[in-house]
């Protein structure tokens, strides 16, 4: 009868799990949103995404933990940028996490000429519930995501990459 009952309240909150990680789309949007918004205007509070098992790459450097990351996005050698996302596309991970791909342009001290970049992050949840289950999956609680995972490269296009544009020798 409790075995009953457990598997009842098992089955019901997992049926609530799968519908709420059916939103991984509409999060991952939302921390792209807001993961850009901050680093436009106030990189420090950037702070609050990460942990100290954090990892960016960011270009060719490996840099882990909070205070390093934070100290890197810091040290940019820009005072203003200004991101323009073209996509941002999302898939759910293992664990209740998240993975987000994004395109776009930025421009740097109100240069002309945007830059184009991507950039990967790896959302992931910050706790578990009393099942062992991501925090994405709680009734009660909105579930709070850090970056495991990020990596950063500026994508550089040559002027003459197309063969029919180039002469013939």
């Amino acid at each position: 009868s409790s075995r009953v009952l457990w598997t009842l309240a098992v089955t019901q909150f997992l049926s609530v799990c799968f519908e709420k990680m059916s939103n991984f789309e509409e999060i991952g949007r939302a921390f792209v949103e807001y993961y850009y918004n901050l680093f436009d205007t106030d990189r420090a509070q950037l702070a609050a995404l990460y942990q100290d098992q954090s990892l960016l790459t960011f270009e060719q450097d490996k840099i882990q933990g909070k205070a390093n990351i934070i100290a890197k996005l810091q040290s940019l050698p820009f005072t203003s940028v200004k991101h323009t996302i073209v996509t941002a596309d999302c898939q759910p991970s293992v664990s209740g996490g998240i993975m987000v791909f994004v395109n776009g342009n930025l421009k740097v001290d109100g240069g002309e000429h945007p830059m184009m970049f991507g950039q990967i992050f790896h959302l992931m949840p910050t706790g578990t519930n009393q099942f062992g289950l991501p925090t994405t999956c709680s009734v009660s609680t909105t579930a709070k995501y850090f970056f495991v995972n990020e990596l950063l490269h500026r994508l550089f296009v040559k002027e003459s990459t197309n063969p029919t544009n180039q002469k013939k020798k």
